[in-house]
């Protein structure tokens, strides 16, 4: 039997009901006033209740005889880092995060020293953890560095070359400084997200979860694309479908806005890369282990008889063993 988990967007804020639970666990009146440290707080707080009540609704769903679960995220536009602890609650394996690179910038700059003054905090304070600080702080010096290094490439305009490259590659994750930690290993360190990003959430990993499949279609973007990659690069889940949108990494912290010269409209260009465990860019898109004919002209019923009869056991493609 096949249990089916739907998930419509990866971000704290599409749930009001849970958002509410949230604030009634922290003891803050609807009406309150907010600032920037309470925001933190209450998202964090509704992810975690978003994250037991997924976590929940797997386990319920194989105590009624589910030996599959299939997690539907077509038509999921993208979200939250959220997404970090869904993939990793739901998954059978321990995952690990792919490398990323980012621009050449202040924007960067600003952001790789913010990272550092927290893992100097916890250095400073002698911070028991899992992780070396020293070399954690030795490497967002060198990305501060390299984030630096000046990139004229006007020069194109007149050979029509590139000179140099605006990205700073192999030296931080899309998860932060390392590819995987344990849940809850980082404690209460300062630098705990900038170590590993999915840190500032709460999750148990679960190595009897039951085996993954994940549909995917051409309108799923973003961190919901994020989700299957990570699954698939892990070999933690089939991907059927469409091939994704390609969003790839898009923009941090608001990104680096761009007013244009003449007709002073702005706008903003990606400022970071998502790599996949084989080195392709997450801006192809997530190419699904079984791809589905589906058209434009089909109906719901057709696509879903589409998918029900590619899920068959004769047709079904387990997980490849991890490495």
């Amino acid at each position: 039997m096949i249990g089916v988990i739907r998930i419509g967007l990866f971000t704290e804020h599409a749930y009001a009901e849970t958002c509410e639970k949230a604030l009634l666990d922290l003891h803050l009146a609807q009406n309150a006033e907010c600032d920037e440290e309470c925001g933190n707080k209450l998202e964090v707080a509704t992810a975690n209740l978003l994250t037991s009540a997924l976590a929940r609704r797997a386990e319920a769903l194989r105590s009624a005889g589910a030996t599959l679960l299939l997690i539907d995220i077509t038509h999921n536009g993208g979200g939250s880092d959220w997404v970090e602890a869904a993939s990793r609650t739901l998954s059978p394996v321990s995952l690990r995060d792919s490398k990323m690179a980012f621009i050449k910038h202040e924007h960067w700059t600003k952001n790789l020293q913010d990272r550092l003054r927290d893992v100097q905090t916890d250095i400073r304070s002698g911070a028991n953890s899992p992780i070396s600080l020293s070399e954690a702080a030795a490497k967002l010096e060198t990305a501060i560095e390299a984030s630096r290094q000046p990139c004229d490439r006007m020069a194109v305009w007149d050979s029509g070359k590139v000179n140099c490259s605006l990205l700073v590659k192999d030296l931080l994750f899309a998860s932060g400084i390392v590819a995987y930690a344990k849940p809850g290993a980082l404690g209460s360190l300062e630098s705990r997200t900038s170590l590993f990003q999915p840190s500032r959430y709460s999750y148990v990993e679960n190595s009897k979860a039951l085996p993954l499949t994940v549909v995917v279609d051409r309108n799923t973007w973003s961190a919901a694309e994020y989700f299957a990659a990570i699954l698939q690069d892990n070999h933690a889940a089939s991907i059927v479908g469409e091939v994704t949108g390609g969003a790839g990494c898009g923009y941090t912290n608001g990104g680096i806005p761009v007013k244009v010269k003449n007709s002073g409209a702005q706008l903003k260009m990606p400022d970071c890369v998502r790599f996949r465990s084989d080195g392709s860019n997450k801006v192809d898109g997530i190419t699904p282990d079984i791809i589905l004919p589906w058209s434009a002209h089909d109906s719901d019923f057709q696509q879903a008889k589409k998918l029900v009869d590619a899920l068959q056991p004769s047709k079904r493609l387990a997980p490849p063993p991890a490495n």
